[in-house]
């Protein structure tokens, strides 16, 4: 077996895009979208044990409209050489052709096509990208969906970035709602997900998953 090829940091990037607060009364609030943002950049960043240079992690919370989004996957594309990380957080929603898009602050759950970020639109612009790997989380529901298309396939299977480019890690199934329990700081996916990269020894994308799963199996949750 070969050893795990590490990120090359300074031509790394990664957007971070969390809708927590909603317009429209039929999209609860999930304060806990904020906590998963601050949590992530920081353990992305950290001095000692992070990958990225601040200024190379974009956050974007509570985006309004899908042009804040598309500007910062953008220029993600356009600069990272190594690695692509895109990491979403908050409502999964369907259309009645079962497509699914990324809820905005101002989303109208009646016109999600007009007022959220369709998935396609993500996973093309990650698959022009020229980086090396592209790696896309989302921490919504229905997020399973976007597995078939980044990763050709509807199971998961170790290896997938080397086949494929990208690696796709998602909440849930393409059927199941994905979890923020009342009161808790963070949302189930990702309070796993920051379990995952705390380990002392760093972890490979098979075995971050396989952590995520075992936490969330562990919970009596659906698994991501």
């Amino acid at each position: 077996m070969t050893a795990p090829r590490y990120p090359h940091g300074p031509s790394s990037r990664a957007v971070l895009i969390g809708a927590s607060m909603f317009a429209d009364g039929d999209l609860p609030s999930i304060p806990a979208v904020r906590n998963n943002l601050d949590a992530l950049h920081r353990a992305l960043t950290h001095p000692r044990h992070g990958l990225l240079a601040p200024e190379h992690c974009r956050v974007l919370p509570d985006p309004g409209d899908q042009r804040a989004v598309g500007a910062a996957l953008d220029w993600a594309a356009r600069e990272a050489g190594d690695m692509l990380l895109v990491y979403y957080a908050g409502h999964g929603l369907l259309d009645e052709d079962g497509r699914l898009y990324l809820a905005l602050t101002g989303t109208d759950p009646a016109r999600p096509g007009f007022t959220s970020v369709p998935l396609e639109l993500v996973q093309r612009d990650l698959a022009r990208a020229h980086a090396n790997s592209r790696i896309m989380l989302l921490d919504c529901c229905f997020s399973g969906r976007a597995v078939a298309a980044m990763g050709g396939s509807h199971t998961v299977f170790a290896g997938q970035l080397d086949l494929t480019g990208t690696y796709t890690l998602t909440s849930t199934t393409s059927t199941a709602p994905s979890h923020a329990p009342p009161g808790a700081r963070h949302t189930a996916f990702t309070s796993a997900l920051l379990d995952a990269l705390a380990q002392e020894k760093p972890l490979t994308l098979d075995g971050i998953y396989q952590h995520v799963d075992r936490e969330l199996a562990g919970l009596g949750l659906p698994r991501p």
